[in-house]
């Protein structure tokens, strides 16, 4: 079969001053060939057609020499860092159930994603799969060759049934092969590819039902179907359905970062490098949408380079390099619909999809230095999941722009957040998003939020089955000097009545803390020698203790259950002691009648 390589029109010509919108700078248009020296070392895939998809591919930067432009933005507010708010903000994880677990013990980069029951991660020659629900390892895989390693990886996406999501998966090699895996099995079969391409798989990933992407160093993506959905094949080698270029963008972006990104959106595919965005629509023979590129494009080394884009958006000289790129692609009206990229400084850049119109840039650092966004993911249409170098994940209200959870997940980087739509339609019924961390622990997590949502319920319909008021709650406090009760006369055991109901009116509930129920000077009375030794002396001290507890709240109860401090009776509702320290909460008569599920801590 006959192939030819799409390639791009030639640049526009560079617009006029009139023809300049505020916020933006055209750049010349000059001739660069050559792609320079690059080394895959990195993807991080995120779930397919039901979610954006997305990978991270590691690249060594070419030789750079370009001056920057510093250009001022600050009338901008859309291009000025504002901190989101953490009014209401929780730190619970949202525990989902499914045990976490340590796949690999890697020492570098590993590759990732999600779907149906299974979740895959592959570090260096070795790919593991493990059962979600019972963290038992399905299946290991291993490089074929000695000096073999995995650098790409990709879900093949249910195409009926849900429980079949990430049954198969596509790896790559950087000898050039590519194998068909099953999760749940130590089968593999190496795959044939009819490319007229020589250069290798950099990235990979699935993308809707059946359908995995690959993109080449040569910048030549290629649409392929998998045999499980395209059962007319038979054994002969699988042909692209599509094929489309995006080399010299591809260049670009090697050129302006370490890092380059791809992000499948719909129909549109998007390429981050540096701090440089391309748009592509990909039904449309690689013509770029848009591109969104850097006053400071390039490194002072790098020559200048040409451009192949239908405009350029100078962005803010403090906008550090994008790091990973989410979009929320469930979203039903195209014109909500947002695209977010984190970056080595702690933000978080806002487009809007359709116009590609930056309308947001929000600072989650929360003051901290050093703060670096390593992965993004989009939950329904309303939470924007962030992972920190940290080990840190945000919880985003893109509707109100609040910071709604917020808690540590592990103490080393997230290096993937992948969300995982199946499992809603299996009997799990639980829409799952699980964490990747470096050195290849996974933990996975409630992407409903459906703790924060039925407490958030809970609260909107209280008014219909609770009355609240306001208690009037007293505190006394008393250091007893290891008085016993027992031997207070009558005038004393007045005193005590009387410095109970000091307050004078009778509150709802009374607190008694007495310090120093036992001798702390004495040496047999520490708390090392109480909790530590085994002796008989030791037994007898601990049960002294309990005995004078005890009569501490006998005694009490019997002064105001009689009406010695109130008129009111009390009764006790809940008491608690430590090594010399007891405390008891009294509740009024009336009151006590309407306490219910009392929980103390130990």
């Amino acid at each position: 079969m006959s192939h030819v390589r799409m390639s791009l029109p030639p640049p526009p010509p560079p617009p006029t001053q009139s023809q300049l919108q505020p916020g933006y700078a055209a750049s010349p248009s000059q001739s660069q060939s050559g792609y320079g020296s690059a080394s895959a070392s990195e993807h991080i895939i995120s779930p397919g057609s039901r979610q954006a998809s997305t990978v991270r591919v590691g690249l060594a930067a070419a030789s750079n020499n370009t001056s920057r432009t510093a250009l001022d933005f600050s009338a901008d507010a859309a291009l000025r860092p504002t901190q989101p708010s953490y009014r209401g903000c929780n730190r619970r994880a949202p525990a989902l159930g499914a045990p976490p677990f340590l796949s690999v013990e890697a020492t570098g980069p590993v590759l990732s994603c999600l779907g149906g029951a299974y979740s895959v991660v592959a570090h260096q020659s070795r790919i593991i799969c493990t059962r979600v629900a019972t963290g038992e390892i399905g299946a290991i895989h291993n490089a074929p060759g000695p000096e073999e390693r995995f650098v790409g990886l990709a879900p093949v996406q249910a195409t009926r049934d849900p429980a079949s999501e990430c049954a198969r998966v596509w790896a790559c090699t950087n000898a050039g092969r590519v194998l068909v895996l099953n999760t749940n099995s130590t089968g593999a079969l190496q795959e044939r590819l009819s490319t007229a391409s020589r250069a290798s798989i950099m990235a990979m990933f699935g993308v809707g039902a059946g359908e995995v992407w690959t993109v080449r160093d040569d910048g030549l993506a290629e649409a392929w179907r998998d045999r499980s959905a395209a059962p007319d094949v038979g054994d002969a080698a699988l042909v692209p359905e599509r094929r489309f270029s995006i080399g010299s963008e591809l260049q670009l972006a090697r050129r302006a970062g370490r890092a380059v990104l791809l992000l499948v959106r719909g129909r549109e595919l998007w390429l981050a490098g540096g701090r440089s965005v391309w748009v592509f629509d990909t039904q449309r023979a690689s013509e770029p949408l848009a591109s969104v590129a850097a006053s400071a494009l390039l490194s002072t080394q790098a020559p200048p380079l040409a451009l192949h884009t239908v405009a350029q958006l100078a962005l803010s000289a403090h906008d550090a390099a994008i790091t990973c790129l989410a979009a929320d692609a469930g979203v039903a009206d195209a014109g909500r619909a947002l695209v977010y990229a984190g970056t080595d400084a702690g933000h978080v850049v806002v487009w809007r999809a359709k116009t590609r119109e930056r309308v947001r840039t929000l600072d989650v650092s929360n003051g901290e230095r050093d703060v670096r966004v390593t992965a993004l993911a989009c939950v329904l249409d309303r939470w924007l999941w962030v992972g920190l170098a940290s080990g840190r994940i945000l919880v985003l209200d893109v509707a109100e722009w609040t910071v709604a959870k917020e808690w540590t997940a592990a103490s080393t980087a997230v290096t993937a957040l992948h969300v995982d739509w199946t499992a809603l339609l299996t009997s799990r019924a639980c829409l799952q998003v699980a964490s990747v961390h470096a050195g290849g622990s996974v933990f996975f997590w409630d992407g409903a939020l459906l703790h924060d949502r039925l407490d958030r319920e809970l609260r909107r319909r209280t008014p219909a089955f609770a009355h609240k008021r306001e208690v009037a709650v007293q505190i006394n406090s008393w250091n007893i000097d290891a008085l016993k009760p027992d031997v207070l006369d009558s005038a004393e055991r007045g005193f005590v009545a009387r410095w109970l109901g000091a307050g004078g009116s009778a509150p709802d509930l009374l607190v008694v803390g007495l310090q120093e129920v036992v001798d702390l000077e004495s040496k047999k009375m520490t708390a090392k020698s109480l909790w530590r030794n085994t002796t008989t002396k030791a037994g007898h001290a601990r049960a002294d203790i309990s005995k004078r507890y005890g009569l501490w709240r006998r005694a009490l109860e019997k002064i105001l259950q009689r009406g010695g401090a109130f008129a009111e009776p009390y009764r006790a509702v809940a008491c608690q002691n430590m090594v010399g320290l007891f405390v008891c909460v009294f509740a009024r008569d009336d009151v006590y009648r309407r306490v219910r599920d009392v929980e103390v801590s130990q």
